[in-house]
């Protein structure tokens, strides 16, 4: 209930103002804090309504640069004076378009890890016994799911239907989330700013500096993305559009971020440098499969060889899934923007940088071989990576 404290007690603790073309936010009556933000060093704003924020009127504002953060909370008709007005119709995206982008952000380990964090506070909220009744139900409900796949001739043990079950649920969690978040979702550019804004139950908005250093604009995929041929584009960790079909990505990207790419030198990685993309999955399906048959011969027992199996499938999936990502990925050397294409984890990312907003560059060659690994460093700390490319190519460029 920080913002209730803040809201009410602002004019006695907290002073706000914008002068000189800058943030001043000062807090605390004996040791007063005060913090200075020039409008020009401003780099993104983001605005969040909860339901308890719109009941009492309020809204919380974070604003950030490239060192820090500030967060503070004004009034529903309070106007931040550095953001432009909007005019004009913003573009609309389809509910269609929403469901695909929710369900390519989404992740089952967050969502689990979302959905158990839901479990716990229903526990201390209500009580330990609605938390017990809760996992009783899970497993219950796990056990009538092995009892189904056992009539298939499919035997998979109570734990590992518990554990997938609970993964489920969680992933279902996190689309939801996702996808209430993107409900109403809405972009427009004026001027220098790109605008966001959505959400159901909780409303956001985001203004985002599109010429700043950092502002990178990524595309973020999946394996069922490079198959729709479609994905989400972000900047700064901000979704600007669910769903970009690749045909219109480059008109998308020059019309609303103010990137042009014009592909002038591409370098990809060759089949040679299979092992240096897919060497971890591949020894990963080798040792499982090796489980496998040590389980069968030694073992005797049907749960470690169900979780061999298991692994083995999805050490095979992982090693095709980076074959698929080796073949698209590689750098784009264009005019002012540098494009990297790698892998990162399970998802495919296209990184747009300016190179205005490029630190330094590095290249980093493998032992005994003509191949390296490229990494650009942008100026916000965070780095782009591109692996197996021949290094010629890359001096030549």
């Amino acid at each position: 209930m920080n913002f209730i404290m803040y809201y009410l007690l602002r004019r006695f603790f907290v002073k706000l103002s914008f002068e000189n073309k800058m943030i001043v936010l000062s807090k605390g009556i004996i040791l007063v804090r005060t913090v200075c933000l020039p409008f020009d060093s401003i780099v993104g704003v983001s605005v969040k309504r909860t339901l308890l924020l719109r009941i009492f009127r309020c809204k919380g504002v974070e604003i950030s640069t490239l060192g820090r953060k500030i967060k503070f909370y004004l009034k529903s008709s309070e106007e931040l004076p550095f953001l432009p007005k909007k005019r004009g119709k913003p573009l609309k995206t389809s509910v269609p378009q929403q469901a695909f982008g929710a369900f390519i952000s989404t992740r089952a380990l967050v969502g689990t890890a979302l959905f158990a964090g839901l479990l716990r506070r229903i526990g201390s909220v209500f009580g330990s016994d609605y938390y017990e009744r809760a996992v009783n139900a899970l497993f219950t409900v796990a056990e009538k799911v092995r009892d189904g796949l056992l009539l298939l001739h499919l035997a998979v043990p109570k734990i590992t239907a518990a554990v997938g079950l609970l993964a489920l649920l969680g992933w279902i969690f996190a689309y939801l989330k996702n996808f209430l978040s993107l409900k109403g979702h809405t972009l427009s550019r004026h001027g220098n700013f790109v605008f966001v804004s959505g959400g159901f139950i909780t409303l956001y908005e985001h203004a985002l500096v599109l010429n700043s250093k950092g502002a990178t604009a990524e595309i973020r995929g999946s394996l069922l993305s490079v198959i729709a041929k479609r994905a989400p584009v972000y900047i700064r960790g901000v979704m600007l559009h669910p769903c970009i079909p690749v045909k219109r990505r480059r008109k998308f990207l020059r019309s609303l971020c103010g990137i042009s790419v014009s592909g002038d030198r591409i370098v990809v990685p060759p089949p040679r440098a299979f092992i240096s993309h897919c060497a971890m999955p591949v020894l990963w399906s080798a040792v499982f499969a090796a489980g496998i048959i040590f389980s069968e011969k030694r073992l005797h027992s049907e749960l470690a060889e169900a979780l061999f199996t298991a692994a083995f499938a999805a050490g095979v999936y992982t090693t095709l899934v980076y074959i698929v990502y080796m073949r698209r990925s590689g750098v784009v050397f264009s005019e002012n923007i540098t494009a990297v294409s790698s892998r990162r984890a399970m998802r495919f990312v296209t990184a747009y940088c300016r190179d205005s907003s490029i630190k330094s560059e590095k290249l980093s060659k493998l032992c005994g071989s003509s191949l390296c690994s490229y990494t650009v460093l942008l100026s916000d700390g965070s780095s782009r990576k591109a692996r197996g490319l021949y290094l010629r190519e890359i001096i030549s460029r």
